[in-house]
């Protein structure tokens, strides 16, 4: 039961929520400490509990009217119900993010531009759901990490509430973490900038862009054309000779992305041609008039004669060497001759003939010829014999 000597009634807690909103001056945090208060300090049950907040909501209302303070969001059934939230209830409530967190900041300070360009667009866009210009910099601050957290801190701790302002903090945040010399050497950069052998004309401009960004420098669009077209590589300058360039400057590299994405598929498909090429043999044109037995170049083989010292490579390739003594190999290197084939002009290693093969017994072998001699030439030989 609560006790006797605290006023309950309705205007007295309306009374007591406006001292809470004017600590918090969030509706939602009156919401909770209303019923925390009445559960908690007065000893009432859940049901009495709400009963009472809900008769107090209009009167919190007028009080809140009368000041010109602003209206209130939550609704008799937001005090006095413990049911299930309604949806409706929940967007008043709990305001939900719509734009996604910055990565956390570890004090790297090639990383800050970045960090600084995606935390001032969250507190552009989502920055209502913090009710104070101080909320807004702790959240901030609950993003950094490492050592910029650990350098952040003693400054949060020595700054009063009112001067715990988002200015204030990005100009400390500016002087720690942020080169000053990165404006000159981004213009140095962008005035040297070259497109890279197998670089891409949109990998290209992504940096030509970044460069351009982080120099600040406001070009106009014949000079910012003038820049990025120096850079490209010579056979793209001469890709685009003919492309206007004194319109804007998104038309024009819309045109050159566009010329060279052309020349990329030209340039792939006259390889693809010429790999087919390359690997497929046209057929001869076949002569209806030749006669089917006429030999070709290939099949035609030059008769080898007897006394011929050098046998010519083309006609041993394929060919066994003949078998022959000691006698006759010794003497083949005297003569700096093979002493597989007997032939001059090339050795063993490079020998077109096949190797001999020992023949069976009672076969007689060859025993006085230096001169290239090859099975098929005895073969000849005996046929002519006969």
């Amino acid at each position: 039961m609560a006790s006797a000597t605290i006023d309950l009634t309705p205007t007295a807690v309306a009374i007591k929520a406006l001292e809470i909103w004017n600590t918090t001056h969030s509706d939602n945090s009156v919401t909770e400490e209303v019923r925390q208060y009445l559960q908690e300090k007065m000893n009432m049950e859940s049901n009495a509990a709400n009963a009472l907040a809900g008769q107090a909501v209009p009167i919190y209302d007028n009080l809140k009217r009368s000041l010109n303070l602003p209206p209130t969001i939550p609704t008799a059934t937001t005090f006095a119900s413990e049911q299930a939230p309604t949806e409706a209830s929940i967007v008043h409530r709990h305001q939900r993010p719509r734009f996604p967190d910055p990565e956390p900041f570890d004090g790297t300070r090639s990383s800050y531009p970045v960090f600084k360009q995606k935390a001032r667009a969250k507190i552009d866009i989502d920055g209502t759901i913090y009710d104070t210009e101080a909320g807004r910099v702790n959240y901030l601050f609950n993003r950094l990490t490492g050592t910029a957290a650990k350098v952040v801190l003693p400054w949060m701790n020595t700054q009063p509430i009112n001067n715990l302002t988002l200015h204030a903090f990005w100009q400390f945040m500016d002087s720690r973490f942020s080169d000053p010399q990165a404006k000159a050497k981004a213009l140095d950069r962008l005035q040297s900038i070259k497109q890279r052998a197998t670089e891409d004309v949109r990998d290209y401009l992504a940096r030509f862009e970044s460069e351009l960004l982080e120099s600040e420098v406001l070009m106009d669009n014949a000079v910012k054309i003038s820049t990025f077209t120096r850079g490209l590589r010579t056979q793209v300058q001469r890709d685009i000779a003919m492309v206007d360039n004194t319109t804007d400057f998104e038309t024009f590299c819309h045109e050159v992305i566009r010329i060279q994405d052309a020349h990329r598929r030209i340039n792939f498909l006259n390889k693809g041609a010429t790999t087919f090429h390359s690997n497929h043999t046209v057929p001869a044109k076949h002569d209806p008039m030749a006669m089917d037995w006429e030999p070709t170049r290939a099949n035609t083989a030059r008769p080898v004669l007897r006394n011929q010292r050098s046998a010519p490579q083309d006609t041993q390739a394929g060919r066994r060497a003949k078998w022959v003594t000691q006698d006759v190999i010794e003497k083949r290197k005297a003569n700096r001759l093979c002493i597989r084939c007997g032939a001059s002009g090339h050795m063993i290693s490079s020998c077109p003939a096949l190797p001999a093969r020992r023949p069976q017994a009672n076969v007689p072998v060859a025993t006085a010829s230096v001169e290239p001699l090859l099975e098929e030439d005895e073969e000849s030989m005996e046929s002519e014999k006969e």
